[in-house]
């Protein structure tokens, strides 16, 4: 993994592998996907590739969903049609307010709310759907809060590992 030494990426890979087995083995009654971290410095790690992986912490992924997206896993990364933007606004209910193209300068969190100070003032909300590149959720553009520096860091030790190359048909033909 980019920004660990390979004894650091070791740990982490093999704690969240004993833990995903154990929730395969023996799931818990509480249907709480944290019940499969141990403690120790990987934590907030294991937090962050939650969060990458499912949308949120360990906290409040249920075992039976975490189980059942393992189990239909593909190894296909699937793009959506039109883009995450198009999808946001397909799936938003009735009085929810769509700001696609929004500069966002800061993120706030109060614990209930976030507040977004942007280049047209502020936007206060009860959840964000963020869609930014790796380089804007890990530099300095957008100020965010302190809670989410563990998140940060690892996102920007993992850079490296997320980055998407998208050629056309035609352009890989011609690099043949």
């Amino acid at each position: 993994m980019a920004g660990f030494t390979a004894k650091e990426s070791q740990a982490p890979r093999e704690a969240f592998a004993r833990g995903s087995k154990r929730l395969v083995a023996t799931p818990p009654e509480s249907d709480c996907a944290t019940d499969l971290l141990e403690p120790g410095p990987w934590v907030a790690y294991l937090q962050a590739m939650s969060g990458f992986i499912s949308g949120d912490e360990l906290a409040r992924v249920s075992v039976l969903d975490y189980l059942a997206y393992d189990e239909a896993l593909s190894g296909q990364n699937w793009r959506l049609p039109g883009g995450y933007d198009a999808f946001v606004a397909a799936s938003a209910t009735v009085g929810v307010t769509l700001s696609a193209a929004t500069e966002v300068e800061s993120v706030e969190l109060d614990g209930r709310r976030v507040a977004l100070q942007t280049h047209t003032g502020t936007i206060r909300a009860h959840a964000l759907i963020m869609t930014a590149s790796t380089d804007v959720l890990v530099g300095d553009a957008i100020a965010w809060p302190s809670a989410l520096d563990p998140w940060r860091d690892t996102a920007r030790r993992l850079a490296a590992l997320v980055r998407k190359i998208l050629l056309r048909r035609s352009i890989r033909a011609s690099l043949r």
